[in-house]
């Protein structure tokens, strides 16, 4: 007979406001300049988080991972659409000092730009960073001694 496992670590969902600033952040790198709608910088509102470990026979790791950024606030006031992260791991442990495994990272094939505050040479560069990555494929095998 075979059982599935599943751990499961419950979806967080991060909810970041702007309660206050003084009149003098409005404008700033780190707060947008609509006194209506003051909103940070570099930094979505809501980013929701998934995190799964299934084990569905003996020997073997499925996990699942998964992060959604909604648009955000770019250091030059420019809002940017947001990405849908997700990646998918697979672990076979062929005995107790050897095991294979494979990831494919970034499901979704998302390229919009990853949230930041600053850039290095100032803001007028760009409206974030192109730091994810594209989707890729590892596979490896290791062995303990």
């Amino acid at each position: 007979m075979h059982t599935l496992t599943l751990f499961y670590k419950p979806v967080r969902l991060d909810k970041v406001a702007l309660i206050t600033a003084s009149p003098g952040q409005t404008d700033s790198v780190y707060i947008t300049n609509d006194q209506n709608n003051r909103q940070f910088k570099g930094y979505p509102s809501n980013v929701t988080r998934w995190h799964t470990l299934f084990y569905p026979v003996d020997k073997v790791t499925v996990s699942v991972t998964y992060i959604y950024y909604p648009s955000w606030y770019s250091p030059r006031n420019e809002r940017v659409d947001g990405n849908h992260l997700a990646n998918l791991g697979f672990n076979y442990k062929l005995s107790d000092n050897m095991e294979f495994y494979f990831i494919l990272k970034n499901i979704f094939a998302a390229g919009n730009l990853y949230p930041m505050i600053s850039n290095a040479g100032g803001k007028e560069i760009s409206d974030g960073t192109p730091a994810v990555e594209k989707r890729t494929f590892w596979a490896g095998f290791s062995y303990t001694f």
